[in-house]
Formats: C-alpha cells, structure tokens, sequence
C-alpha cells in the first residue's frame, strides 16, 4: 500500500510567486489498485507523481510504500520498486541503443555492471516473447535503434522494459498524450493487461476522460491541490461520461482554463 500522510508542497516561497499547491494532502492507495487521475492544470497531478517517484521532496509530510517511510528516499532507490513510463517516448529508453540493448539494461538494472557483453545472447528469445505480446512486430527489429522507432512502439518499449525490474508499483504520467488515437487505445489495451497479469499497483494521470472512465478500479479528480472527487467499484462503474465532464469543466472553468 502506498499512503501519503500530511503532504504539503510550496512552490516559490518567500517571492511573489509562492505557491502553496499541497496543504495536509492524504492519500491512501492500495495494493493491486488501478488508480486513474484527472484534474485541471495546476491542479497538483504531477507535483503528487513527482513526489511518489522522488524526483520531489515535500516540504512536509510523509510518504509510506507498504510500512516504509521513503520521504527521504532517493529516486534511484524508489525506483526498485516503482517504475514511470513518461509522456515523452523518448524518455523511457536509450535512443542511440538498440531494442536488444535497451531490454538488457532494464534486466541489468539490479545487478553488478562488470565488464561483460551489453546482451546475455541466452535472453533473447525471451525478450522476443515479451516484445511479441505487444503485437507491435517489435520482436523482429531487435537490432533497430530505439530511436528510428514511432511514438507508439517506443511507448510499448518502455512498458516491456519495465516488466524486466522487480517493481510492483507502476506511475503512468500521461503516457499516451503524445501518441496518435490509434497507437494511444493500443497502449491502454497493452496498460490494463499489464496491470492485470502482473498484480502491479498503478497510477494513471490523464487529461483523457474516456480512458478515465473506463479504465482503472478507482478514479479521483483532482482541484487546487486537494480531492474533489474520489470514486471506485460500483461508484466508478456507473459514472456517467456527462457527469465526468460536466464536473471537470466546472472546474476547468474556476481556474480560468
């Protein structure tokens, strides 16, 4: 289980431009929970991402991963346990490496980097195996580098990369506002059957509403920094698309968006 307890974050302090985005934030997501969130811009969805990974530090508060106090906790070390799959493609995997290359170092990631060759020839067939449940036609371009690939086979790199690390809790920071309508409904499909398959805890930020509602088994809406909404199970189920909206334009609209 992942808790925040008491977060507060203050962008700017002591200029004009200080920003108290998180005040006493508490959250409580538990293991094996699909968590989708929306919410205006500013409204604190990536700050709390940014927090959960480490990339961030509260100013208050504490962060919890099943009993542990990881506040103080490095990024390099959170990211054992937690793995974050970006919205920039790019960013989820070696660009001048090839795909055989990028899936070694993610396997690598926990051991000892001595001088031996950048792929283990042995684990290839496995990596072709992962590579072909994506249905992409990526276990055929081992030698390509991740960089020739599109937005959407670099995306789905990443996701198999990440099934390589022992992480058990996946951060999904709008990994599909960068890809084509086509290729983002692909990486929701290959998303949710990771989750599910892998028993994998997740959160999902999203400005998509449709991937919202239909994915995930709870969803919160946040706004200035605090909970508006917070919905699973049945609740989730029989939310209505013009509810959603209706609630997040609202919203939108208060902040001036």
């Amino acid at each position: 289980m992942l808790e925040l307890r008491d977060i507060q974050k203050t962008y700017n302090p002591g200029t004009v431009r200080e920003l108290t985005l998180l005040k006493g934030f508490n959250l409580k997501v538990e293991k094996g929970e699909f968590l989708s969130i929306v919410g205006s811009n500013g409204s604190g969805k990536t700050s709390l991402l940014n927090l959960i990974c480490g990339s961030m530090a509260p100013d208050a508060g504490h962060i919890l991963l099943d009993g542990e106090d990881i506040t103080q906790k490095k990024e390099s070390l959170r990211c054992r346990r937690i793995a974050r799959i970006h919205q920039n493609p790019a960013m989820g995997s070696c660009s001048g490496m090839s795909i055989a290359e990028n899936m070694a170092l993610a396997e690598c990631k926990e051991k000892r980097m001595n001088l031996r060759p950048a792929v283990d020839r042995s684990r290839l067939p496995a990596y072709r195996g992962m590579l072909a449940e994506l249905g992409m036609g990526l276990e055929n371009m081992m030698n390509a580098r991740a960089g020739t690939l599109s937005g959407g086979q670099r995306q789905a790199l990443a996701m198999a990369m990440s099934r390589l690390s022992p992480a058990d809790f996946l951060i999904l920071d709008e990994h599909t506002a960068a890809l084509d309508p086509k290729a983002a409904d692909l990486i929701m499909e290959l998303t949710e059957r990771m989750v599910r398959e892998g028993g994998l805890t997740a959160i999902m930020v999203t400005h998509n509403l449709r991937y919202a509602l239909r994915y995930g088994s709870r969803l919160i809406m946040m706004h200035q920094g605090g909970i508006e909404m917070d919905l699973r199970g049945e609740e989730k189920r029989s939310l209505r698309m013009e509810t959603l909206l209706k609630k997040f334009n609202d919203i939108s609209i208060e902040c001036g968006n």
